[in-house]
């Protein structure tokens, strides 16, 4: 899957990673293994590689089994990964083995009040 964040409007990406998560039918999928491009506002490529991802009822991504970050200089090793949208921030919030480790992953534009 390719997230590019620089295309659209402010909140039609993270519209769409919402809506795939409300679909009832695409939650009790597992994908395996399972591939992540994001191409974040300030055009940095994020990569997320993972053995299993599952999009949740919390409305996340939810990655995990032996998953790897890579921010196109290092890449690291992490048991799991959760990606949600943020519509205030106008980013995905990305936490790193239950919030040992958060990022934002700003879109283009200005974040919303």
């Amino acid at each position: 899957m390719k997230i590019d964040a620089r295309q659209g409007t402010k909140s039609q990406v993270l519209q769409l990673f919402q809506d795939v998560c409300e679909k009832r039918g695409v939650r009790y999928a597992t994908v395996e293994p399972i591939s992540i491009e994001i191409t974040s506002g300030d055009k940095k490529n994020l990569n997320f590689r993972a053995s299993k991802g599952k999009f949740t009822s919390q409305k996340s991504l939810k990655l995990w089994g032996d998953v790897f970050y890579s921010n196109g200089l290092d890449e690291e090793k992490f048991t799991s990964i959760s990606l949600k949208p943020d519509f205030k921030l106008n980013s995905i919030f990305c936490s790193f083995e239950n919030g040992k480790k958060t990022m934002p992953i700003l879109f283009s534009g200005k974040a919303t009040n």
